[in-house]
C-alpha cells in the first residue's frame, strides 16, 4: 500500500511545475504578456527550481537514516527513477534539436556524442567534463543525483565520528555560498551544484526540524518573511544582488514548506486527481525543452502564433499530457519491471 501523499505539497508541485513551463516559454519565445512577466521581471521564476531542491531534500532525509540501507540502494532508488526517463528525454530531444536546428533553421547541430552521453547519464552539471547542454533544464536533476551522493556520505561520516549530522549538512551549505560567492568553477563546484548544495541541504536540515521540534505557534512568525521578500522586491530589488538565490531560500520557500508541512492539514480522503499530477509533475520538467522543441518545429511548419494566449494555455496542456503519458508508458511500466526482478531475485535468494 502506497504512503498517503501529502496533497498540499502535491498543489506546490503542481503549481511550481506549471510556472517553470510558463518561465520557459516566455524565455523561449519571447512573448510579452500585459500583468506580469514569468521571464525577466521582478520576480525570478527561474529559482522555483530552489523550491524542488527544498522538497527533495525534505523528503528524502528519513530514508538516509536508516541504519541498514548501503550506499547502493540509497542511490539505486533515486537513479532507476530519474537516469531512464533522463535518458530517453536527452535522445528525444537530441533528435528534435537536430531537426529543429539543421533542418528548420539551418544554423547546423553542435553536440555530438559525448555530450549526449554525458547528458543521458546526469554528469553534465557536476564539472566532470566540459560538454554542450542537452535539455538544459535537467541540470537539477544532474546537481540532485550529486546531492544524495553527498548526503548519504555526509550522514554516514557523522554516524562514524559521532558528531551532530547537521553539522555536515550546515557545511554543505557553505560550500555551496561560497562557491556561489568566489565563482569557483570545477569539479563539483560550480554556480549550478552551489545552488543544489544550499537548497537541498537546507530541505535537510529542515526536515531535521521537523523531527526534533513539535509544531509551534512561533512557526508561524516566519511566515512574515515572504511578506518582507516580496516588499523588498518590489521596492528595492537590488538588494538581491548580495545573494539571489539565498534570499529566496531562506525568505520565501522555507515558510512557504513549514506553512505547508506543519499548518496545512492533509484531508482525510486522497485527492487521487492532484496527487496523480503531484506525482507526474517529475515529467513536466523532463519533458519541457524536448516539448519546447516540438512547439517551434510544429510553428514553422505550420506558421503558428506562438505569442497567441490560446497557444500557450494549449502548451502548458500538451506539457501536462506529455508528462501523464511519459509515467504511464515509461516510468511505471519501468518500475513494476524492476519490483518482478527484485521479486524474482529475492526468491531465487531465500531458495537457496
Amino acid at each position: 500500500m502506497d504512503k498517503k501523499r501529502n496533497v498540499a505539497i502535491d498543489l506546490l508541485r503542481v503549481i511550481a511545475a506549471t510556472l517553470i513551463v510558463l518561465h520557459h516559454y516566455q524565455q523561449g519565445v519571447d512573448i510579452t504578456f500585459e500583468h506580469i512577466k514569468f521571464y525577466g521581471g521582478t520576480f525570478n521564476f527561474d529559482y522555483l527550481v530552489e523550491l524542488f531542491f527544498l522538497i527533495s531534500g525534505v523528503m528524502v532525509y528519513k530514508s538516509v537514516l536508516d541504519d541498514h540501507i548501503t550506499f547502493k540502494e540509497f542511490m539505486s532508488r533515486r537513479t532507476n527513477r530519474i537516469i531512464p526517463l533522463l535518458a530517453i528525454s536527452v535522445f528525444v530531444e537530441t533528435i528534435l534539436r537536430y531537426i529543429n536546428d539543421s533542418i528548420i533553421n539551418n544554423v547546423g547541430f553542435s553536440r555530438d556524442l559525448l555530450d549526449i552521453v554525458i547528458n543521458a547519464l546526469g554528469l553534465q552539471s557536476i564539472g566532470l567534463i566540459q560538454t554542450e547542454s542537452i535539455n538544459q533544464p535537467t541540470w537539477y536533476l544532474s546537481v540532485l543525483l550529486l546531492c544524495y551522493v553527498w548526503l548519504f556520505v555526509c550522514t554516514k561520516v557523522s554516524e562514524r565520528l559521532k558528531i551532530d549530522k547537521c553539522y555536515m549538512y550546515l557545511f554543505m551549505m557553505g560550500i555551496g555560498i561560497v562557491t556561489n560567492t568566489y565563482m569557483w568553477n570545477t569539479l563539483f563546484l560550480n554556480r549550478y551544484v552551489s545552488r543544489g548544495y544550499f537548497s537541498f541541504f537546507a530541505g535537510v536540515l529542515l526536515a531535521d526540524y521537523f523531527e526534533r521540534v513539535r509544531k509551534n505557534r512561533c512557526e508561524l512568525a516566519s511566515l512574515m518573511l515572504p511578506v518582507i521578500f516580496l516588499g523588498l522586491l518590489k521596492t528595492k530589488p537590488h538588494f538581491l544582488e548580495t545573494g539571489d538565490f539565498y534570499f529566496y531560500t531562506l525568505m520565501l520557500w522555507i515558510p512557504v514548506l513549514i506553512l505547508v508541512m506543519r499548518w496545512i492539514p492533509n484531508p482525510k480522503r486522497e485527492c487521487r486527481t492532484l496527487s496523480f499530477l503531484g506525482k507526474v509533475s517529475f515529467g513536466v520538467y523532463i519533458w519541457n525543452e524536448p516539448m519546447s522543441c516540438v512547439r517551434n518545429i510544429v510553428a514553422a511548419l505550420f506558421d503558428i502564433d506562438l505569442c497567441k494566449i490560446s497557444t500557450v494555455v494549449w502548451f502548458v496542456v500538451l506539457s501536462w499530457a506529455m508528462a501523464i503519458l511519459s509515467y504511464l508508458l515509461i516510468e511505471k511500466p519501468f518500475n513494476s519491471w524492476l519490483k518482478r526482478k527484485k521479486s524474482i531475485e529475492r526468491e531465487r535468494n531465500e531458495s537457496i
